[in-house]
């Protein structure tokens, strides 16, 4: 016996906008009393993920905590502290010093922050990053 599906059940479901960035993001150094923080080059943001440039891959797995993620404080522009904190696992890093790009999926993220980066991408059309589909 065989199952036909439509097409839509078979499409992957459809990417959330990403888009250019700027800026820094603060990614904790585990295991440090008291807690130091690193700072990343943001270049891309989307409400699933961040793009991060700078450091070595052994300098990138040193972010990792026992869990494999990492806890991240966002800088958007115009923010003041307290910062919007995350953790995010790290999904692949590709490239040189300084160069070195990393791609992290969010794993931990509150509602509130998560507002902040949906209301942010809609503030920044200009910036999306090709078709979101």
């Amino acid at each position: 016996m065989y199952v036909f599906l439509p097409r839509s059940v078979l499409r992957p479901p459809p990417r959330p906008p990403r888009v250019v960035v700027n800026w820094m993001v603060d990614v904790s150094i585990p295991n440090t009393n008291p807690k130091r923080w690193n700072g990343l080059f943001a270049t891309d943001l989307s409400t699933r993920g961040i793009r991060l440039k700078g450091l070595e891959p052994d300098e990138v797995r040193r972010l990792l905590n026992d869990d494999g993620n990492a806890q991240m404080k966002l800088r958007l522009p115009g923010m003041r502290p307290p910062l919007p904190q995350l953790y995010a696992e790290l999904r692949w890093g590709l490239g040189a010093k300084p160069n070195f790009h990393t791609g992290w999926l969010f794993t931990e993220i509150d509602a509130p922050t998560l507002e902040l980066i949906e209301h942010y991408i809609a503030e920044h059309p200009q910036d999306l990053i090709g078709n979101p589909a």
